[in-house]
């Protein structure tokens, strides 16, 4: 399974490689598509210092805990914990 930080930065650093190329073969008119690169280089780049504000074990009513040490004393031997981050509500 791919962790969220593994998934950012493999988005990360393919963003980074599109930006070389455009930086390459694109002329200033379009400025709007390295633009957008930019954004989603930043976009990862905060993504990645988010930090989780607790974790959640995998059980049918799962159980919340502040630290992740805390959590895995809780979790099966192939589990890890659910990593829950704070989010505007939908």
């Amino acid at each position: 399974m791919t962790t969220k930080d593994q998934a950012l930065r493999a988005a990360l650093e393919v963003t980074k490689k599109t930006r070389q190329t455009i930086a390459r073969h694109l002329s200033p008119e379009h400025e709007m598509w390295w633009q957008e690169i930019q954004t989603a280089i930043t976009l990862c780049e905060e993504a990645l210092k988010i930090e989780p504000i607790g974790w959640a074990t995998h059980h049918e009513e799962p159980m919340l805990f502040p630290t992740r040490k805390e959590a895995l004393k809780y979790c099966d031997d192939d589990e890890k914990p659910i990593e829950l981050y704070a989010g505007e509500p939908t």
